[in-house]
């Protein structure tokens, strides 16, 4: 029996430590994101590509700025351009997180600047 409750309380207790280890953005990044974000939302892929880190991994392989511009539509459809103005930002490290429509956007700091670097899928 107190085997039994230990290993429940050790359980509470794991999603409070990963929650412990997100942070609320940095200050300096909010004037990107809202930039950023209004770009998405006007589906304005040349401002969303300079303010992606280039050249981009995309299915294994580095894209250039026009190939990104190609392939844009598939990362910001129309399920993500409607949760991107109300997504909540997280920080984890140094990286910035957004997650929308069953991805996961990072955002960095690349040269002194921020940038979106990349994504993952959120399954």
């Amino acid at each position: 029996m107190k085997q039994l409750m230990l290993s429940l309380i050790l359980l509470l207790l794991v999603p409070l430590n990963d929650a412990a280890q997100t942070a609320a953005p940095d200050p300096s990044f909010q004037p990107f994101w809202s930039k950023f974000k209004a770009a998405v939302a006007a589906n304005d892929k040349e401002a969303v590509a300079s303010m992606t880190k280039l050249p981009f991994l995309f299915d294994s392989k580095e894209r250039t700025r026009a190939e990104f511009i190609k392939i844009y539509p598939q990362l910001f459809d129309l399920k993500v351009r409607k949760c991107f103005p109300t997504a909540k930002v997280l920080k984890e490290g140094d990286v910035h997180e957004v997650f929308c429509a069953k991805l996961i956007f990072y955002f960095g700091n690349v040269d002194g600047k921020y940038m979106f670097t990349e994504f993952a899928a959120d399954y």
